[in-house]
């Protein structure tokens, strides 16, 4: 199955198709339909991961790429190998740490704010230039990279999420993110778990 997506370029969910399936199978609806359903893609979705690190990716570029999607097959292939080439790439350390940074702030905020999502980001609440300036570049990429995922541009989404790098970094070193000021870290905070959101777009970078 996997195979036959990938070489006639099939792009559509894997687990829609499914889930059809399934329900063709079973037309009075005897069984767990969602269960079985996920049951299958999990398997189906370990077989992806041992296909694209047989062809040569390597596991940590498979595990990014995989553990946010496996639903559009033509789709991994095509991120696993824009992500490999930019992780070859020589500055990609000093980029995987910057997005690392992020992640992490971000988990262990969790035991104090359990949805991010809730909080808004706050420009009348940057105390520093660089907290606009990235909020700035932040919306410039989320607009970019939104529009070469939908294209299927997937070298030059990467390419517009790696221009957050410069400005990340500034910010870590220009702000304290957990302030005693509560409104103030939330905002930061606010400010990083949109950025977050914007790798998972693409990827878990957290796992390179």
């Amino acid at each position: 199955i996997i195979q036959i997506m990938l070489d006639k370029k099939f792009s559509f969910s894997l687990k829609a198709l499914i889930e059809k399936s399934l329900i063709l199978f079973d037309k009075e609806n005897t069984g767990e339909i969602k269960e079985t359903v996920e049951k299958v893609f999990g398997f189906l979705e370990n077989r992806v991961s041992h296909l694209l690190v047989e062809q040569g990716y390597s596991k940590d570029v498979v595990s990014a790429i995989v553990s946010v999607s496996a639903d559009n097959i033509p789709d991994v292939w095509n991120k696993a190998a824009a992500l490999q080439k930019l992780r070859s790439a020589p500055d990609f350390e000093p980029l995987a740490i910057a997005f690392k940074r992020v992640v992490n702030i971000i988990k262990k905020s969790a035991a104090e704010i359990a949805d991010l999502s809730a909080f808004t980001v706050n420009e009348r609440l940057f105390e520093k230039e660089c907290e606009s300036a990235l909020f700035s570049v932040y919306r410039d990429v989320e607009r970019r990279v939104s529009e070469n995922l939908v294209k299927k541009d997937f070298e030059q989404a990467l390419v517009d999420i790696a221009s957050l790098k410069i400005p990340v970094d500034a910010f870590f070193e220009g702000v304290l993110v957990m302030t005693d000021d509560r409104d103030i870290r939330n905002n930061r905070l606010a400010l990083l778990g949109s950025i977050s959101g914007l790798f998972t777009l693409f990827a878990d970078f957290s796992k390179i």
